[in-house]
């Protein structure tokens, strides 16, 4: 099935074709809802894109730290690489990538009751 109606691609990338059912594109079409019940399994983060993937607050690090797209010099970032074994946010290495004010904006997004409950 997910060959059929995924063809390699997640649940939200793939696009609606006319051959899909009718019940698979009424699902395709309500993402967005879906979406805001999806909870992330972080794991060790090292499949989740740090700033592109909704993995945190069921939104992008872009947004929720309010970063121009321009400013960011690591694009490839993956979420292992800014948390700690622990699941913890790793700070130090969190300040060497974002401002002062956007360390504090992280620390108060809740990560790691919600890992520890997830794992």
């Amino acid at each position: 099935m997910k060959h059929k109606y995924l063809n390699f691609n997640s649940l939200f990338e793939c696009q609606i074709k006319s051959s899909d059912s009718p019940i698979w594109k009424s699902v395709l079409k309500n993402r967005v809802l879906l979406r805001k019940g999806i909870r992330w399994n972080v794991g060790k983060g090292d499949r989740i894109m740090c700033w592109w993937d909704n993995w945190c607050d069921n939104a992008n690090l872009v947004d929720l730290l309010g970063l121009d797209i321009a400013s960011i010099q690591n694009p490839e970032l993956r979420v292992s690489d800014i948390i700690t074994n622990d699941k913890c946010w790793d700070i130090d290495k969190i300040r060497l990538i974002v401002t002062c004010r956007r360390v504090s904006l992280l620390r108060g997004l809740i990560f790691c009751v919600a890992l520890q409950t997830l794992l």
